[in-house]
């Protein structure tokens, strides 16, 4: 079951928060306390009404930069000069306290959105760990292409034997045959 976490102090006016898959609770922690211990908040979705933050807006940008929540700012008046550099983070929602009907509807929109996010961006940095490791591969096949006058078949050939042999990574070998490290040629 998820969690939410309501960060508030005793003006927020929306306390019938009803959500079936969530277990909601409701915490009305110092925030000078609170600044000391955020990452302890475990939690899936942190709301906070803007009279919670004041002006403490580090804090804030403190809870923004635990990339495992989803914070869900909420403010009678929007004043984007203080959030100006976590606005556009993509666990950052900001929501006009006019909008508070909507909250049960955005709470589950933004996980939604934010789980399809952060599946995208493993995948984005496995894509980009696949590029790296072709390339030191590439890399390293020139190289034994250039000293030890292999075709670009038998560098690659070369570099699977070896690998499987030693019981390393291609992409270890790679990095020891293009540093000189490597002299079982």
């Amino acid at each position: 079951m998820k969690k939410i976490i309501i960060l508030s102090n005793n003006n927020f006016k929306h306390k019938q928060l009803s959500l079936k898959d969530y277990k909601i609770e409701y915490l009305n922690i110092n925030i000078n306390d609170l600044k000391n211990s955020y990452l302890k908040l475990q939690a899936d979705i942190l709301i906070i009404n803007k009279e919670y933050v004041g002006n403490m807006f580090n804090v804030l940008s403190l809870l923004v930069s635990d990339k495992n929540k989803i914070i869900i700012y909420i403010a009678k008046n929007i004043e984007y000069g203080q959030i100006y550099n976590i606005l556009l983070e993509p666990n950052f929602i900001l929501l006009k306290e006019d909008n508070l009907s909507s909250l049960e509807s955005l709470v589950e929109y933004a996980t939604k959105i934010y789980s399809e996010y952060l599946l995208l961006k493993k995948k984005i940095k496995m894509l980009e760990d696949n590029i790296k490791e072709k390339e030191l591969i590439n890399n390293a096949k020139l190289k034994l292409m250039k000293d030890k006058g292999l075709s670009e078949n038998e560098a690659h050939k070369y570099i699977i034997e070896v690998a499987m042999k030693k019981r390393i990574k291609k992409s270890e070998l790679a990095k020891l045959i293009i540093g000189g490290r490597f002299y079982d040629c």
